[in-house]
């Protein structure tokens, strides 16, 4: 149902502009010297950014569950994405464990 709704398109399409301004996002935070008030800003800005990233990937892991319907559909659209973070563990890991398990057809 949730498939058909459209509430895994917009997570993913959320998920697929957000890892590229959050990969942005990281190389400027490390490039530039900062104030410690703008340091504890930032932190705070990528932490609130990676619990939303992991609730994502934790939501559309839970529908992947025990669904190779879903898993086939996730691994087409979206297994790609998944791999080109590699920073962090941001959810994605899980995420592509559970699209992968007990669908060796993938």
């Amino acid at each position: 149902m949730f498939r058909y709704l459209g509430g895994h398109k917009t997570i993913i399409e959320m998920l697929n502009k957000g890892h590229l301004i959050f990969d942005s996002y990281l190389d400027v935070f490390e490039k530039y010297d900062t104030t410690e008030l703008n340091l504890t800003h930032r932190i705070d800005i990528a932490d609130k950014i990676i619990e939303l990233f992991r609730l994502c990937h934790s939501v559309l892991a839970y529908f992947c569950k025990n669904y190779k319907e879903y898993q086939g559909f996730m691994y087409k659209e979206y297994f790609h994405i998944l791999t080109l973070t590699t920073k962090l563990n941001i959810g994605q890991i899980e995420l592509m464990n559970e699209i992968l398990s007990s669908n060796y057809e993938l």
